[in-house]
């Protein structure tokens, strides 16, 4: 529980949020559900469901099209599209978007999945030079993009592509679906239906323990010093909770229960006056109250909701609600709260599997600030708690319902919106049309990207990523996969921080390495795919890293710092010739026959 004094929660954690919705499940067909809000909108209804006569009557298509119909596409060079026009093909594909004019697809419907695959730092004049006999023997002629600018990095490309924009249409669309109703207001003359649980569905996301917080998180805040790993000697040196000898993989490193503590203020600060535990269901496992070692300068009634005719017949120590603490909690256990230091500070032990709602949920404006545990229970779970005194059974179980309702729908869920990516999410565009997607790539991608029902596969190399694409490539149902090769990128950022002046003197025969590995691992993707299976693999950018390398010399040397010679007119011609190159991206499109 976080204390109702500390800066970091006053006033700064009512500021509101941009809105978000719970994504539905998963289906064929996505009728309305019951439980959802009335009048909450899905910015991706604006989007025309999908056909399910294209996915659950091959018979049709079979009389329409024959047994051996086939879907084609062919580029027109007419523009130069950008990565938003990328994504429309997609969404032309799969969601009944609006038909791009880059491209031309035949026989659509008979497409039955959608495979994005990201190559970027490939630009044109790689391409041209490279051996890359699968990449062009199954993938084609490619057509040029345009970047976003000559300098950006691999993350806001990719945020590119996961971001539907809001076209005119689709805003007059909301606007007209929300009738000006506040998503705070009930509806004239209808009560809302609520519920405070997440809806069923197959699988999450990611595991409770994906969520846990890290080392560094842990070091970030006041924790006990002995969990940051800073104190001296003798310094809070505190018990630490122990394992039950579960084997990894057990259900105990899976279990949660959720800790509320309630402090008074002593001569000596604050200290431990109650303690409630319950589990994942909201029952309440333990809930004591416990006698301070010091005296009592105030009860902090205000807040803490404790009183002294409540302490008076109290003679539980601190050591033993740490034994009972520690006889419910293991060090297995994912220990779920909102700003647990405060919790095991008061309480004096140490615990490494947390689970906490004021880092799940981030504030708008970023760290130091914290949304109160009240506004979170408000905003996502429609509840109003801590009206007046606090309850340590009902915010332990408030932090409960919001940990599952993030892990129910997964990493991107309650995290702001970034500004400059204004628009609708991707995969919930395509689930609100019945569209399966997997999302296959590192964790910065799974946890700024998926939400709602997608699948998320968390892998750490090129090799890892293209194995678990496969199968879900062969997957029964699978619409939409995504997934990413990053070690050409990875290597122009490495070897920018090495280079010299010239920009592209590289170690060739390394490139050369990455991109047989590269060539080699698009053949497999495309070998693994059945028919009429469309693959889209934009580059998203050339070389950016040089550039940005470039630009910061070309600063430091009309500073005249480190030493650097006089920017020239030869040293300018490089840099534009640079960008240039960095600016011409490719994109491949191709329907597997």
């Amino acid at each position: 529980m976080a204390q109702s004094t500390d800066p970091e929660e006053l006033e700064d954690g009512e500021i509101e949020e941009a809105e978000e919705t719970t994504p539905r499940e998963s289906v064929e067909d996505p009728e309305p559900d019951e439980k959802t809000d009335t009048h909450s909108i899905d910015p991706a209804k604006a989007i025309k469901p999908r056909d399910k006569s294209r996915v659950s009557a091959p018979s049709v298509l079979e009389r329409v099209y024959g047994e051996e119909g086939r879907a084609s596409v062919r580029l027109e060079r007419c523009k130069v599209p950008r990565l938003s026009e990328v994504q429309n093909l997609l969404l032309w594909v799969l969601a009944e978007g609006t038909s791009p004019v880059w491209a031309f697809v035949k026989n659509k419907p008979l497409i039955h999945q959608v495979v994005m695959v990201a190559v970027p730092g490939l630009d044109y004049f790689t391409y041209n030079q490279a051996e890359l006999p699968n990449l062009k023997k199954y993938f084609g002629n490619p057509i040029t993009t345009s970047t976003l600018n000559g300098f950006v990095r691999q993350p806001r490309s990719v945020g590119e592509l996961f971001t539907v924009p809001l076209s005119r249409k689709r805003k007059h669309y909301l606007d007209e679906l929300g009738q000006g109703i506040s998503s705070k207001d009930e509806p004239p003359n209808k009560k809302a239906k609520r519920s405070d649980k997440p809806e069923p569905r197959k699988t999450d996301p990611f595991p409770p323990s994906h969520y846990c917080m890290t080392r560094k998180q842990i070091a970030e805040r006041k924790f006990p010093a002995c969990m940051r790993g800073d104190a001296s000697e003798g310094e809070d040196d505190y018990p630490c909770t122990q394992p039950s000898g579960a084997a990894e993989g057990d259900a105990a490193w899976e279990r949660m229960v959720a800790m509320d503590c309630e402090m008074v203020i002593t001569s000596e600060g604050y200290e431990l006056a109650r303690m409630s535990l319950t589990n994942e269901a909201g029952q309440l496992l333990l809930d004591t109250l416990v006698l301070p070692e010091h005296n009592v300068t105030d009860h902090n009634t205000r807040y803490s909701g404790i009183t002294a005719a409540m302490l008076e017949p109290i003679t539980t120590t601190l050591a033993d609600a740490q034994r009972m603490f520690m006889e419910v909690v293991s060090a297995e256990t994912l220990l779920v709260g909102h700003a647990l230091e405060n919790d095991l500070s008061a309480l004096k032990l140490a615990h490494y599997r947390l689970l906490d709602t004021s880092v799940l949920f981030p504030h708008p404006r970023g760290p130091p600030m914290r949304s109160k545990l009240s506004y979170l229970a408000e905003r996502h779970l429609k509840r109003l708690i801590q009206q007046g005194s606090h309850d340590s059974v009902v915010d332990a179980q408030a932090s409960m319902d919001l940990v599952k309702l993030k892990v129910h729908n997964g990493p991107a869920f309650g995290v702001p919106a970034v500004k400059d990516s204004a628009g609708d999410r991707l995969l919930q565009v395509l689930t609100a049309v019945g569209v399966r997607c997997s999302v296959v790539d590192h964790q910065d991608v799974l946890n700024r990207h998926v939400t709602g029902n997608a699948n998320a596969l968390l892998c750490f190399s090129d090799k890892e990523c293209v194995a678990k694409a496969v199968r879900e490539i062969g997957s029964q149902g699978i619409g939409f996969v995504w997934t990413q090769l990053r070690e050409l990128n990875a290597y122009h950022e490495k070897a920018a921080v090495l280079q010299s002046m010239v920009p592209y003197k590289l170690a060739k025969t390394s490139q050369e390495e990455i991109l047989q590995r590269m060539d080699l691992q698009l053949g497999k993707l495309y070998e693994a795919a059945a028919p009429n299976t469309m693959f889209i693999v934009p580059t998203c950018q050339g070389n950016t890293a040089v550039v940005r390398l470039m630009q910061e010399r070309k600063w430091r040397a009309d500073k005249k710092l480190d030493g650097l010679p006089k920017w020239t007119t030869e040293c300018e011609s490089l840099l534009v010739k640079a960008s240039a190159r960095a600016n011409k991206a490719l994109c491949f499109v191709v329907v597997k026959q």
